[in-house]
Protein backbone atom coordinates (compact mmCIF):
# COMPACT_ATOMS: atom_id res chain seq x y z
CA UNK A 1 0.00 0.00 0.00
CA UNK A 2 2.90 2.36 0.69
CA UNK A 3 4.48 1.55 -2.68
CA UNK A 4 7.91 0.99 -1.13
CA UNK A 5 8.45 -2.15 -3.20
CA UNK A 6 12.25 -2.23 -3.09
CA UNK A 7 12.28 -2.03 0.73
CA UNK A 8 9.51 -4.61 1.01
CA UNK A 9 11.39 -6.97 -1.30
CA UNK A 10 14.52 -6.67 0.82
CA UNK A 11 12.58 -7.29 4.03
CA UNK A 12 10.52 -10.25 2.80
CA UNK A 13 13.42 -11.61 0.78
CA UNK A 14 15.24 -12.32 4.01
CA UNK A 15 12.49 -14.70 5.18
CA UNK A 16 10.87 -15.95 1.98
CA UNK A 17 12.79 -19.24 1.75
CA UNK A 18 11.85 -20.27 5.29
CA UNK A 19 8.28 -19.00 5.59
CA UNK A 20 5.38 -21.41 5.66
CA UNK A 21 2.85 -18.65 5.07
CA UNK A 22 1.02 -18.64 1.76
CA UNK A 23 0.00 -15.03 2.47
CA UNK A 24 3.60 -13.83 2.88
CA UNK A 25 4.63 -15.76 -0.23
CA UNK A 26 1.83 -14.25 -2.29
CA UNK A 27 2.68 -10.73 -1.08
CA UNK A 28 6.31 -11.31 -2.02
CA UNK A 29 5.18 -12.35 -5.52
CA UNK A 30 3.04 -9.21 -5.77
CA UNK A 31 6.08 -7.10 -4.88
CA UNK A 32 8.19 -8.86 -7.50
CA UNK A 33 5.49 -8.18 -10.08
CA UNK A 34 5.43 -4.49 -9.17
CA UNK A 35 9.21 -4.41 -9.68
CA UNK A 36 8.92 -5.96 -13.15
CA UNK A 37 10.14 -9.45 -12.14
CA UNK A 38 7.17 -11.17 -13.78
CA UNK A 39 8.60 -14.70 -14.12
CA UNK A 40 9.73 -14.78 -10.49
CA UNK A 41 6.35 -13.39 -9.40
CA UNK A 42 4.56 -16.23 -11.18
CA UNK A 43 6.88 -18.76 -9.56
CA UNK A 44 6.03 -17.43 -6.08
CA UNK A 45 2.29 -17.20 -6.82
CA UNK A 46 2.37 -20.87 -7.76
CA UNK A 47 4.33 -21.62 -4.59
CA UNK A 48 1.74 -19.72 -2.50
CA UNK A 49 -1.04 -21.76 -4.12
CA UNK A 50 0.76 -25.01 -3.32
CA UNK A 51 1.09 -23.89 0.31
CA UNK A 52 -2.63 -23.91 0.80
CA UNK A 53 -4.43 -21.09 -0.83
CA UNK A 54 -3.82 -17.40 -0.79
CA UNK A 55 -6.14 -14.56 -1.71
CA UNK A 56 -9.33 -14.89 -3.75
CA UNK A 57 -7.36 -13.44 -6.69
CA UNK A 58 -4.50 -15.95 -6.60
CA UNK A 59 -5.89 -18.31 -9.24
CA UNK A 60 -6.53 -15.36 -11.55
CA UNK A 61 -2.97 -14.04 -11.00
CA UNK A 62 -1.55 -17.42 -11.97
CA UNK A 63 -3.86 -17.96 -14.94
CA UNK A 64 -3.38 -14.50 -16.46
CA UNK A 65 0.15 -13.86 -15.17
CA UNK A 66 -1.01 -10.47 -13.98
CA UNK A 67 -1.41 -8.70 -10.65
CA UNK A 68 -4.96 -8.38 -9.29
CA UNK A 69 -5.82 -6.88 -5.94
Amino acid sequence: KMKKYREAKDFLGSIIETTTSDEVTEHYADILYQLGEFDRALMFWIKAKSMGGGSPFLDQKIKEKKLYE
